[in-house]
């Protein structure tokens, strides 16, 4: 894979130090970004025909190396205006920023400052815990760009409307802004393994791990994510992956539509994300609303197509728990794998009954 060196002067002009007084790691060491095993790009200098050409169109994820400079993040600072009113609102949260996408539930409240000093939910898992808040949403954070909100101090790009890419080379293959959504949980946090379409994560402060699987083996899990990088994912996982890759503090990961992926906070960490439309699916759809890709396809394709899109290991995850496991090996159903198990585990029933 690529390593771009460092961007200069990445820090200059700043008015906070990196961590942002938060309990996060103010850098990530060169050589724990060595070991990335995706390019890692200078998002300053990687052109919009660059980035198209060889990672949008072939449908490769890419890390951007400080693509948002220090100056620009010191607005979601500890203590800082808006953010210091927001600090101390609780957030519903859970094992991932939507629970319900993996069986669960939420399984308590936090505020940012929760969250700084790594808490743990009470349920029998002891999960920990993210957190998100969207705009104009029922929790108070305010329009997207209301003077008095936190989403107000995130960088200027971050709060373009819809149709404006947060980067200008993501211009060509952008479409719509989708599900943003400002993150942010403690240490040994994450969101569990899942997929969904095209994304980027940008992250403000601290740093965040990695866990992807292209599309073949992607999938969906209710475990947490630590447990499904040592258990599950050797056990399920062909030799090589899930590929492994480190985010920085003002790094944006770009991950394609499909593609599975895991993260692990290590220490605190606070960032934005959009699940966003891309050209490709905005074609796909004839729509450039982006509805989720499973239901793009039950809408276009006979149930029956869908079958071994997910095997569940151990049955549906345990609500509050998140002991089962989906594996996404099916996303190719009928050519071997999960797909043709479930199909004869599925004929098997039918037998007996």
């Amino acid at each position: 894979p690529r390593v771009a060196p460092p961007p200069r002067g990445a820090q200059e002009g700043a008015s906070c130090g990196e961590g942002g007084g938060w309990d996060a790691l103010r850098y990530l060491p060169e050589d724990v970004r060595s070991r990335c095993e995706i390019d890692q790009r200078d998002g300053s200098t990687l052109s919009e025909e660059e980035y198209f050409r060889e990672y949008f169109s072939q449908a490769r994820p890419v890390l951007l190396r400080d693509a948002i400079p220090l100056k620009q993040r010191c607005g979601l600072a500890k203590g800082r205006g808006p953010m210091k009113a927001a600090e101390t609102r609780k957030r519903r949260c859970g094992r991932t920023a939507y629970p319900s996408l993996t069986g669960q539930q939420f399984c308590g409240s936090f505020s940012y400052l929760d969250l700084n000093d790594h808490p743990a939910c009470s349920d029998e898992s002891r999960t920990l815990p993210v957190c998100v808040s969207k705009p104009n949403n029922a929790g108070g954070e305010g329009k997207i760009n209301g003077s008095s909100s936190v989403w107000s101090k995130l960088p200027v790009n971050f709060r373009y409307g819809p149709e404006h890419a947060p980067l200008a080379l993501l211009r060509r293959s952008w479409e719509a802004a989708g599900s943003r959504q400002l993150f942010a949980g403690g240490n040994g946090s994450g969101a569990a393994l899942h997929f969904h379409n095209a994304a980027y994560n940008a992250l403000f402060f601290g740093v965040k791990h990695w866990l992807i699987t292209p599309p073949r083996w992607a999938g969906i899990s209710g475990t947490a994510s630590t447990y499904w990088r040592d258990v599950h994912a050797p056990r399920d996982m062909p030799a090589g992956l899930p590929v492994r890759c480190s985010q920085g503090p003002g790094d944006m990961m770009l991950v394609p539509a499909h593609w599975g992926h895991a993260t692990i906070n290590e220490a605190f960490s606070i960032g934005v994300g959009d699940l966003y439309c891309d050209r490709r699916l905005s074609i796909y759809l004839q729509d450039g609303r982006c509805a989720s890709p499973v239901k793009a396809l039950k809408g276009m394709a006979p149930t029956q197509r869908l079958r071994g899109y997910f095997v569940m290991s151990g049955g549906a995850p345990a609500r509050g728990k998140g002991r089962g496991d989906a594996r996404g090996r099916g996303a190719l159903p009928g050519r071997g794998g999960p797909g043709r198990a479930l199909g004869r585990a599925r004929s098997k029933r039918r037998r007996s009954s």
